[in-house]
């Protein structure tokens, strides 16, 4: 018979082990956090930059694409094609060098959903929108120029300096946990999606128009298995339950796909995108909508 004393310390040894290795984990978050920022602000710039310069090497392509292609339908071609060029090129500047990254981050997040909704449905579009949005919240972080701005501006004596400082960290704690819980139950839309099987074709989007028709676990694991993980790990991220282990596993699974060739084309798009928002939960965590704030 098992003492009951000795079964109540096992627990705790147990509770005990947990509780170190979320403080581990969170520490590495941390740490990860400027990196991960770098990398998110150097992967979209270069994208909307690339993209404006091309445009504005031949303004006259630019006038007939914007007036046949892809028309917005409540802006002049001429407008468009001018808000579309400056948003890229300003924007994605600004981006890259972390400057006026919030405001930036805003405009490109919109232009993408502009992009997605008025011309050209691509997963991808929505992936923009949503890093962007991710910047927006948390910021370009302390690789940048904005960082090295706004620590002098708010350790000087200008006027509302650190009003403005106080009032920037008390919109990212109000707005960051509903971001990370959009984000997660985004995440989780595709894990569900893939354990019951249904996918979409290229020409059926749903939900945004956003396209499900990437396998989000390796095709090598039986059918059952692949919609018992994917159920699980839908139900650790919806629920914020141990979110910074469940993120890495997913993410090894991806990497494991990635490095296999087991996705290509467009395939290969998702995987890489779905890495890099499951990178902003590892370095986040699941936020205080969670269990795994309650616990």
């Amino acid at each position: 018979m098992i003492d009951p004393e000795a079964r109540i310390c096992n627990w705790q040894r147990i509770g005990r082990y947990a509780y170190q290795s979320a403080n581990w984990m969170e520490r590495i978050g941390r740490a990860l956090t400027p990196l991960v920022a770098l990398g998110v602000r150097f992967w979209l710039g270069p994208v909307f930059l690339f993209s404006g310069l091309l445009k504005l090497a031949d303004w006259n392509a630019a006038l007939l694409l914007s007036t046949y292609e892809y028309p917005v339908s409540w802006l002049a071609p001429e407008t468009a094609a001018l808000l579309g060029l400056v948003t890229e090129v300003g924007g994605g500047a600004l981006m890259i060098a972390g400057l006026a990254t919030r405001g930036a981050a805003l405009s490109l997040a919109i232009l993408s959903i502009v992009v997605q909704t008025e011309y050209l449905h691509l997963n991808e579009h929505i992936y923009w929108a949503i890093l962007c949005l991710w910047l927006v919240v948390h910021g370009p972080g302390p690789l940048s120029l904005d960082h090295l701005i706004t620590r002098g501006a708010y350790s000087s004596a200008l006027p509302l300096a650190q009003s403005l400082e106080r009032l920037f960290l008390g919109v990212g704690r109000f707005i960051t946990p509903v971001f990370l819980l959009g984000l997660r139950l985004f995440l989780t839309m595709i894990l569900a999606v893939s354990a019951l099987g249904v996918m979409t074709p290229d020409d059926q989007p749903l939900l945004l128009w956003f396209s499900f028709d990437t396998a989000s676990l390796p095709s090598e694991l039986p059918r059952a298995a692949a919609a018992a993980i994917a159920s699980g790990l839908a139900l650790l991220i919806a629920s914020g339950l141990s979110l910074r282990l469940t993120a890495l596993v997913w993410g090894s699974l991806l990497t494991a796909m990635i490095l296999n060739d087991s996705v290509r084309g467009l395939g290969r798009i998702d995987a890489l995108y779905w890495l890099i928002l499951l990178s902003i939960l590892v370095v986040h965590g699941a936020g205080r909508i969670s269990i795994d704030w309650i616990i």
